[in-house]
């Protein structure tokens, strides 16, 4: 189920903001057996740079590519400030597969790849598994679908 809320501001209010919220649920099967619920936010509207004024950037992080994968998949970062960050893959019952990257990132972007291997260098089983990043205090996930 996807759930997605838009306020509309009133005169003083802050700019709106768009909460996507999602459940996966199980099957039966073994696959997708906890739900994962938790908000992603984005702040809509347009940024004034005035006097005073200061926007403050937010990293991006995109869909992984290809999605569902065989081998391996690529995740783009557009890091807009500078600062630690930890790229990790989990599974959906939220056990730590592997960390990708743990490190400083300046701004720019960053491309890093995922070949399926858990942190021993074992082939990891196919399903759904979450790609997370952690940066400035935000929390960044993607879904990403590995093939064997």
């Amino acid at each position: 189920m996807l759930e997605i809320r838009l306020a509309t501001p009133r005169e003083g209010d802050p700019p709106p903001v768009l909460s996507v919220r999602q459940w996966i649920r199980s099957d039966g099967g073994e696959n997708l057996l906890d739900p994962f619920d938790e908000p992603i936010e984005w702040s809509l509207g347009v940024e004034e740079n005035g006097p005073g004024v200061k926007s403050v950037p937010e990293t991006v992080m995109s869909v992984p590519r290809p999605n569902p994968f065989r081998g391996s998949t690529t995740i783009s970062l557009e890091v807009r400030e500078g600062g630690r960050g930890t790229l990790a893959i989990y599974d959906l019952r939220g056990r730590r597969i592997r960390v990708l990257s743990d490190c400083s990132y300046q701004p720019g972007l960053y491309r890093l790849s995922w070949d399926g291997r858990d942190s021993c260098g074992a082939i990891s089983p196919s399903g759904i598994y979450l790609v997370h990043f952690s940066h400035g205090g935000r929390a960044y996930r993607q879904k990403v679908v590995f093939l064997r």
